[in-house]
C-alpha cells in the first residue's frame, strides 16, 4: 500500500515524534479521542496500521528503522490498554 492515492493519509516528517499529539492539535494537526495520549509520530504509525500498512511500509513512509516502527506499537499498545496487536 505505499503511495499516494484518493483519500490516503501521507504522514509528513516532522519533529521526529517528540511534539506531543495535544499541543499539534492546536495547530490544526491531527484528529480522533486517544490523541492526548499518543505523539504525533504514534498518530501516523496509528493511522498507517489503520490504512492496512506493514511495519515495513511504515518505515519506508516516515523514513524509520523497522523497529522504530515496532517500538512505536509497543508504546501505542501499553497507552491505549491494549494486551496485544489484534485489538488495533
Amino acid at each position: 500500500m505505499l503511495g499516494c492515492g484518493p483519500g490516503r493519509v501521507v504522514p509528513v516528517a516532522g519533529c521526529g515524534g517528540r511534539t506531543c499529539a495535544r499541543s499539534s492539535r492546536l495547530h490544526g494537526q491531527g484528529e480522533g479521542a486517544c490523541q492526548g495520549l499518543l505523539f504525533e509520530r504514534e498518530n501516523q504509525v496509528v493511522k498507517l496500521i489503520a490504512e492496512g500498512d506493514s511495519s515495513k511500509e511504515i518505515a519506508q513512509l516516515l523514513v524509520i528503522s523497522i523497529r522504530t516502527v515496532d517500538r512505536h506499537r509497543e508504546n501505542i499498545l501499553e497507552k491505549l490498554g491494549m494486551r496485544d496487536r489484534t485489538e488495533f
